[in-house]
Parts: C-alpha cells; structure tokens; sequence
C-alpha cells in the first residue's frame, strides 16, 4: 500500500483500491463485465492509480496510518465489511468514500467520474449524478 500512496501522490492522482477475495463470484464478475471495460479501463489509466488488495491473505504486510498491517487488516481498517468493496482515496492515502458490493458498469462510470474530476470536493454524489444526467 505504501508503494501505491507514494505513485498516487507522484502522479497527483485519487486512488481506487478494489477490495477483493479470490473465491468470491460478485468480485469475479465486476473484473468481466466492469473494469476489463475498455471506457472504464482508460478512465481509470488517465485519472486514478489503481490497485487490487486480497483481503482473505495474511501474507506480506502493508505500512498504512503509520501502522504495519496484513492485508486482511489493511481491508478492514478501509472499512470494507465484505468483497467486493471499492475504496476512494486522496492521492496521500486519506479516504475519499467506499462502497460495498457489486457495482454495475453504467454506476461505476458515474462514481469514478465524481471522484476523477475532482467533483466529490464541491458537491454530492446525488447532485452530481443529477446534473451529469441532464
């Protein structure tokens, strides 16, 4: 995770920290129907640093918040309560927003716009979603 921080603020870029297990079918299916999209996958390459965190491994460990953590620690000091869950992170690590489960590509693109611009700064995600849809 420190590796990741250190890219995100070289790149001054939010990062998306997907929260995975690999037994787990929601997380398989948001890997082929979501981010293998190719609209997805450019947002992402421009606008984030992306990066994968298995939360069902305790091998390696993570230096995040000045702590030594595995990675199922890591998982739950981000929140996550169950995979999948996608994590939004200031280019320095600090949280952005979270959101558990599946998420369908048509939604996924909206939150990844919100974050990727900048919105999340000004404005909420519903009034976004509103004026993006007008």
């Amino acid at each position: 995770m420190e590796a990741v921080v250190e890219r995100a603020e070289a790149q001054d870029t939010p990062i998306l920290l997907e929260i995975y297990a690999p037994w787990c079918p929601y997380c398989q299916r948001m890997q082929e129907t979501v981010y293998a999209d190719s609209t997805v996958r450019a947002y992402l390459d421009r606008h984030f640093t992306y990066a994968r965190l298995n939360s069902d491994t305790t091998a390696g460990t993570h230096r995040f918040a000045n702590r030594t953590l595995s990675s199922k620690q890591l998982a739950s000091a981000l929140g996550a309560r169950g995979v999948p869950t996608t994590v939004f992170l200031k280019p320095d690590g600090r949280p952005i927003a979270r959101q558990p489960g599946l998420i369908k590509r048509p939604q996924f693109l909206q939150m990844i716009r919100y974050v990727g611009s900048g919105a999340y700064r000004e404005q909420s995600f519903s009034t976004f979603r509103d004026r993006s849809s007008d």
